[in-house]
């Protein structure tokens, strides 16, 4: 069984984090050994370690002395393999493994869209991260993006070979989720006979176009709620722009949810209102609670979660006419309860299979 170290920049609550962590339930339960490393203390996951994952924390956050505490790691505990996740972590991971002077299978994962997140009129510490990550990522053994789409812009972004990238799903459906699901949330909104209630989840960030979706329920007649989870920079604007929307009395911001997958099931719909992504966790989780699903058409990962439609309903990036129209057909005529067929290749165990085969831990 393999040795691996695990690397991300904290326990924030964010997508990628939360797929690390089924990773390294994944690993374990497979019978591999998985060590947690976080570059930074706090977030809304630092009491959601799998038991039997140990967790090393580095702290300060500090990208320049991670990469020696890394090395040194690397070279104390020799693992088998590396697998690191976001950006920060991945060019730490890379230049800790340059230091450590050994051979671990290294093995980086890129988790959104990099052209909209690198564009070109991006702040120049991002500018300057990417031309990093140009002239290091080429050196893993190998490079996972989370979506096919992930995958071809990476490649075109950063300059290496389309076939140095591996696409690999996130591991959305664990047996966890499924038993959370089922738990009571104590939410006023969800009780029996109430108005409709949507859900939306993710960062507070501007990737999320959450103004998006305000101005889309602002469309739409009647008593139609929403609940946004998540927590972010946007918060302040996101709550001045309901306010100004008269949204007041239908919308909560409850902040980061300890278990989402509870709000999720007892949803009439989920929308993800994104103007891009790299893969679309939340739309797997909804699927698998059982949810109906509206989402944008947004790069990359709705579209290929969803079959083009099949399972869900796709709309423009930045519509709030077709956003509006869109939830309020859901609500009006509910398709079916989605199949079994949209969330299933998406379970831990299948992924975490993917992930064993390359960081190659049972060559």
């Amino acid at each position: 069984m393999g040795n691996v170290l695990i690397v991300v920049p904290s326990l924030s609550g964010g997508g990628a984090e939360r797929v690390m962590l089924h990773v390294a339930r994944g690993l374990r339960d497979a019978g591999h050994t998985a060590v947690l490393v976080t570059l930074e203390s706090g977030g809304g996951y630092e009491g959601q370690l799998p038991e039997g994952v140990e967790r090393i924390d580095f702290k300060d956050g500090s990208n320049r002395r991670a990469i020696g505490r890394l090395a040194k790691l690397i070279r104390e505990r020799k693992p088998d393999a590396v697998l690191s996740a976001l950006d920060a972590a991945n060019l730490v991971a890379i230049l800790a493994r340059m230091v450590s002077r050994r051979r671990p299978r290294l093995v980086v994962s890129i988790h959104n869209t990099l052209s909209q997140v690198y564009g070109p009129d991006s702040p120049a510490f991002k500018l300057r991260r990417l031309k990093i990550m140009r002239r290091t990522l080429r050196f893993a053994d190998c490079i996972v993006g989370v979506s096919k789409g992930v995958c071809d812009d990476a490649a075109e972004v950063l300059g290496i070979s389309r076939e140095r990238f591996t696409a690999i799903h996130n591991p959305s459906v664990t047996p966890e989720m499924e038993a959370l699901s089922r738990e009571a949330v104590d939410e006023p909104w969800f009780a029996p006979g109430a108005p409709p209630t949507v859900v939306a989840m993710g960062r507070l960030t501007p990737q999320k176009d959450f103004p998006n979706l305000l101005n889309a329920l602002a469309k739409i007649p009647g008593n139609v709620r929403l609940i946004v989870l998540g927590e972010g920079e946007e918060r302040a604007n996101l709550e001045a722009l309901t306010a100004k929307l008269g949204l007041a009395e239908r919308v909560k911001f409850p902040g980061f949810a300890q278990n989402p997958y509870g709000y999720l099931r007892h949803a009439r719909l989920f929308v993800l209102s994104s103007a891009f992504e790299g893969f679309g966790v939340a739309v797997v989780e909804a699927l698998a609670c059982g949810t109906p699903v509206v989402s944008t058409d947004c790069p990359y990962g709705p579209s290929e979660i969803l079959e083009g439609g099949r399972f869900g309903t796709l709309v423009p990036v930045g519509n709030s006419d077709c956003l509006a129209a869109a939830i309020q057909e859901e609500l009006s005529h509910p398709k079916e309860t989605p199949s079994e067929a949209s969330w299933m290749p998406y379970r831990l165990s299948t992924i975490v299979d993917r992930y064993v085969e390359v960081l190659k831990l049972n060559a």
